[in-house]
């Protein structure tokens, strides 16, 4: 049975009282998926797994953190010499993935602009204020390690890359829904195209380092592992 899609514009607006009612009945949904985040252990316990987490525990010994530094192989790169100049014939990936990877970069580089829209809506709910901050904390992660992988292996040209990154933040056009509910189904749509679309990033790099292993491109190994663990960059 086919369903009928209502055009966007038709639909009715979301009701101010519904939209605050989310608001209030968000914590009991959104505490156990923070702690999920920190450590399974402690979001598979009950005890714990509805218990408002805290800095120390989202950042103590046992947290599942891991660092960009340690992920960037730093032993493959070498000084920028004066008036240096990045030529394509440096990269060992194909251009779909230089593009893929710096739209990448650019996109998790502008995660404050988008965490901050949130925040307006959720702001009052301390637990998705918890949560906005978590998340835009760990997407300057991603993108710290992205920009590493990519300028250590001259992957693409770092000048542009920077002029890219300032441009982009400097003009951000951020997404600003009206309503909380739909700032959910935005995030929820916008977290799930960019799985697929890192996802389809790291299989083209694994694909071209497998191509290449032959020829001696070690560059480009660092970045394939990054994406085959499934980060989501």
């Amino acid at each position: 049975m086919a369903i009928e899609m209502v055009p966007i514009e038709e639909l009715p607006p979301i009701d101010p009282e519904a939209d605050q009612r989310i608001l209030s009945e968000l914590t009991e949904h959104v505490v156990p998926l923070i702690n999920r985040h920190i450590n399974p252990k402690r979001y598979q316990d009950e005890a714990t797994r509805h218990e408002f987490p805290t800095v120390t525990d989202y950042m103590g010994d046992n947290a599942n953190l891991w660092t960009p530094a340690m992920m960037v192989p730093w032993t493959l790169g070498q000084n920028f010499p004066e008036n240096y100049v990045w030529t394509p014939e440096e990269s060992p990936l194909p251009d779909a993935a230089v593009k893929a990877l710096i739209i990448g970069l650019l996109t998790e580089d502008a995660l404050p602009w988008y965490s901050e829209a949130i925040v307006r809506k959720f702001g009052i709910n301390e637990a998705m204020r918890f949560f906005a901050n978590v998340w835009t904390a760990e997407e300057g992660r991603h993108a710290n390690v992205i920009n590493g992988l990519v300028v250590v292996g001259r992957l693409a040209d770092p000048v542009q890359i920077e002029k890219d990154r300032m441009a982009n933040i400097i003009t951000a056009q951020v997404p600003d829904p009206p309503s909380a509910m739909e700032s959910l189904i935005y995030v929820a749509l916008q977290e799930l195209a960019t799985r697929i679309s890192h996802l389809n990033t790291g299989k083209l790099i694994a694909e071209t380092a497998s191509a290449n292993a032959r020829y001696g491109h070690s560059r480009f190994s660092a970045t394939s592992y990054y994406c085959r663990r499934g980060r989501g960059i």
